[in-house]
């Protein structure tokens, strides 16, 4: 599986950061 750091999401094997 694609994984990304904690508090990030996973999108088309890219990451993206959670914004609040």
């Amino acid at each position: 599986d694609f994984k990304c750091p904690s508090e990030w999401y996973a999108y088309d094997q890219h990451c993206y950061r959670i914004i609040n």
